[in-house]
């Protein structure tokens, strides 16, 4: 199973598994254009390969939209349901 680390005040994700890691955060405005970016890095030892993509907002939200189609398709329980928390009686 994944270790999955957030930090609330930062807006950060951190997943490792095998020995690669996953960091999606939000940086700071920078380049040309003064923009807020999406830094979605991959480290993986076992390629010694460093992935980094920079994605705007419409990058980010297609990836985050993709990510969860793939997740609904194979939840077992069924699509959308492990995004939604379990009703209290």
């Amino acid at each position: 199973m994944p270790q999955v680390g957030r930090e609330p005040t930062d807006d950060m994700l951190v997943t490792r598994l095998g020995g690669s890691e996953i960091t999606v955060r939000p940086e700071l405005a920078a380049g040309r254009d003064n923009a807020p970016i999406i830094l979605f890095r991959l480290v993986s030892p076992m390629f010694d390969t460093l992935a980094v993509a920079y994605l705007g907002p419409t990058e980010a939200r297609a990836l985050a939209h993709a990510l969860l189609a793939a997740a609904d398709t194979i939840d077992p329980s069924g699509p959308a349901s492990w995004r939604t928390p379990p009703r209290r009686h």
